[in-house]
């Protein structure tokens, strides 16, 4: 913080002392064009530096180190490639790249607190900037004092991300610095070590990915990607970032949103359903459930059906939702051991393992379904109630309940209570097959899996699972 201080100060001094203020107005700093210098670069801008521009400065004569360290500097129409990272003083950080990209065009602004709080850029955005440019523990960064020094001109496409070989990026990497603060593309890369602390894993090449960007808990080891080891993605992208703490430099990865990381599979995960309906699962993440028992025939619309593990009791179960019923046929019977392929979603806080067809359901075997759990209607009649959200998924019985309501225009009916009470669905029934009781009609017990579907609801299977 006292090193930008310094740099800010001497750079007033010296810009009063020559009669003229810090900053103009736009935020350009004229150092090119009418300035009166000696063109020595062949280009017509009559300026000493590479650049065309002739109001302005270049990204890459700072990264390249054509321009001294505590100048006062302007980039006009640069692009902004992240979103903003703020601090907890309030100050903040964005990167800007020159339109061309390539090797040494990008660059980080910083903003102290009373300019952060008052500047709203985003990715796309074209800016004009200006500030004075330092070497911040070996990071080059240029600062802005004001919001005048700060211009966004209009839009455009960031440039593409340049494709580097993860080793060659990394600490110690012949391209590191080139592609410093610069947007990068790693491709078909493995995690080698999926903790390697602060939010941090490691990808093949021994390049450290970040969640930098990332709110806790959304981030790459967050509720969106929880990496483990051998999980790979297609590609990667992200800004370059370079960090220096007690002495040990170190480039990183820094993904902007989940949509930079490209089709995730979670290497060899042993997950098993308590794991998912216990939340130690993340969503999106292909992998094996494996061995699981089919305790339910296909829902009506044939869109899904229920598994549990074979111990059964509570956080056993989960629903199976089928994207392409029609276009890949799914064929199971209650009973079957299977290993299905697919992913863990929350679809409206309903837990479900999501596949695409029968082709992600592999049988092995048949197995004696768990035996119902017995659980009083009211303990899983309510989100509020004390085992509802425990034995979601799972294989339940309810005993000596009575109809609190007849049967409703979507095949549904109350048990108990005709408000807070249980709900029954015809779920795997068609229409005019399900169960059709009198209002007080008591039944010895019922049995089905337990389903969230904006409320919790028993789904009897048969008629035979309703017993009089």
């Amino acid at each position: 913080m006292e090193k930008r201080v310094v740099f800010i100060l001497l750079a007033f001094v010296i810009m009063t002392v020559l009669g003229t203020g810090l900053f103009c107005a736009c935020g350009a700093a004229n150092n090119g064009g009418s300035d009166g210098d000696t063109d020595t670069d062949g280009d017509t801008d009559g300026d000493t530096d590479s650049d065309t521009d002739s109001d302005g400065d270049s990204i890459y004569d700072v990264q390249q180190g054509n321009i001294s360290e505590g100048s006062v500097v302007s980039f006009n129409n640069v692009i902004v490639t992240s979103p903003t990272y703020t601090k907890t003083d309030g100050g903040g950080y964005f990167f800007v790249e020159e339109p061309a990209g390539g090797e040494y065009s990008g660059i980080v602004v910083f903003m102290y607190s009373d300019v952060a709080v008052e500047t709203d850029v985003a990715v796309g955005d074209v800016v004009n900037v200006a500030g004075a440019y330092t070497e911040y523990y070996g990071l080059s960064e240029i600062t802005l004092a004001s919001l005048n020094d700060i211009e966004i001109t209009g839009t455009a496409d960031p440039p593409a991300p340049e494709v580097v070989n993860p080793s060659d990026v990394k600490a110690g990497g012949s391209l590191a610095e080139a592609y410093e603060s610069v947007l990068i593309e790693v491709e078909d890369v493995t995690i080698t070590n999926s903790d390697v602390g602060y939010g941090q894993f490691e990808i093949t090449g021994g390049l450290p990915v970040d969640d930098y960007f990332f709110a806790s808990g959304g981030g790459p080891s967050g509720s969106n990607i929880i990496a483990v080891d051998d999980g790979t993605f297609d590609a990667i992208v992200g800004i370059l970032l370079f960090t220096s703490f007690d002495d040990v430099e170190e480039f990183k990865l820094g993904p902007r949103d989940i949509d930079d990381y490209d089709n995730y599979s979670g290497g060899d995960a042993d997950w098993d359903i308590y794991d998912i309906q216990q939340g130690s699962v993340p969503s999106s993440v292909d992998f094996d459930l494996k061995d699981v028992i089919v305790t339910s025939p296909l829902t009506w619309n044939d869109e899904g059906f229920f598994v549990q593990e074979s111990a059964g009791g509570e956080y056993s179960g989960i629903y199976v939702h089928i994207w392409n019923p029609t276009t890949d046929e799914v064929t199971i019977s209650v009973g079957d051991v299977v290993t299905l392929t697919g992913s863990y979603d929350e679809f409206y806080d309903c837990s479900q393992f999501q596949i695409e067809g029968g082709s992600a359901v592999n049988v092995t075997g048949t197995a004696s379904v768990p035996a119902p759990e017995v659980v009083a209607a009211a303990d899983v009649a309510q989100t509020t109630s004390s085992l509802a959200e425990n034995y979601e998924g799972v294989l339940i019985q309810v005993q000596s309940v009575t109809t609190a309501t007849t049967v409703d225009g979507f095949g549904q009916f109350l048990l108990d209570d005709s408000v807070n009470g249980l709900m029954v669905d015809d779920e795997f029934f068609t229409s005019g097959t399900g169960p059709d009781p009198i209002l007080g009609h008591n039944y010895t017990s019922i049995t089905g899996p337990l389903h969230y579907d904006y409320d919790f609801k028993l789904l009897p299977r048969t008629l035979a699972d309703l017993v009089d």
